[in-house]
């Protein structure tokens, strides 16, 4: 299952994340993998409709176990959903770009 814990696209950044994914992975008991995309700003412009050409980037983070989480760990565990997240776009952001 693919959950964007933001509720919603930003014109400037990450935005805090809500709870819900955290909710889900410790109730169904599976890990939390943190994915940062890259590109979709330029590939969905805000406010647009019409999808453009252009490469969009998925960086995958490592699965974060729930196994011995509570639902009360779920402020935790999406503090360090989002930390995991920003890691990925900080470090995308200091490799050299392909171009096409």
């Amino acid at each position: 299952m693919l959950l964007f814990p933001e509720g919603g696209r930003s014109k400037d950044g990450l935005r805090e994340f809500k709870e819900g994914a955290a909710y889900i992975a410790i109730k169904a008991g599976v890990p939390a993998v943190p994915i940062a995309m890259e590109g979709t700003r330029e590939v969905l412009p805000m406010g647009s409709m019409q999808i453009m050409s252009g490469i969009v980037r998925l960086r995958v983070g490592d699965p974060i176990p729930t196994a011995r989480l509570t639902l009360k760990d779920r402020t935790i565990l999406t503090q360090k959903l989002r930390e995991k997240v920003a890691e990925l776009l900080s470090e995308s952001a200091t490799e050299p770009q392909n171009t096409r």
